[in-house]
């Protein structure tokens, strides 16, 4: 099958798809076609997370690292005790 008969078979069966398998072509072919910030991972609830958005996401983390601003695992098994 070439590419131009893939592309027909795709798009002339879209509509049989569910949900879950669309979000994940969506996914794939936007980070694709999106070069210039592509998706680099998801969220917990699927939205795609853009590389610049990751970035930024990374470097706040570190900032907040470097305030003393993290839990040690230590802190997170006492904690976990009490729940």
């Amino acid at each position: 099958m070439n590419i131009l008969e893939k592309r027909d078979f795709i798009h002339s069966h879209l509509h049989q798809l569910d949900e879950e398998l669309i979000s994940e072509l969506y996914h794939k072919m936007y980070s694709f076609i999106k070069e210039e910030n592509p998706v680099v991972g998801y969220t917990a609830s699927g939205k795609p997370i853009e590389k610049s958005q990751f970035i930024s996401e990374l470097k706040e983390a570190e900032k907040q690292i470097e305030r003393g601003e993290f839990t040690t695992i230590e802190d997170l098994e006492e904690e976990s005790e009490q729940w």
